[in-house]
């Protein structure tokens, strides 16, 4: 799948390609159709958030997003 992936806080944005996450007991497989990267997200590109807890690695950044929701896992609810 691709996603927008932080290389670090501060670093570069690229667009790549990553493995499919494993889903979990209680979980959901959603299959992303439009993702929005937020304004405040910039921060997060320009290591300007100092009181936010980020990944110390490569991370996907992006909290808004509507899809199809592929599989549903025993133990989920709310859907």
């Amino acid at each position: 799948m691709k996603a927008w992936r932080l290389q670090r806080l501060g670093g570069e944005l690229r667009f790549s390609d990553v493995r499919t996450p494993e889903p979990r007991p209680g979980s959901a497989l959603v299959r992303i159709e439009a993702s929005a990267l937020m304004s405040y997200l910039k921060a997060y590109v320009k290591e300007n958030c100092p009181s936010t807890i980020h990944p110390p690695g490569p991370f996907t950044i992006g909290t808004t997003g509507s899809g199809v929701v592929e599989a549903v896992w025993p133990g989920m609810s709310g859907i």
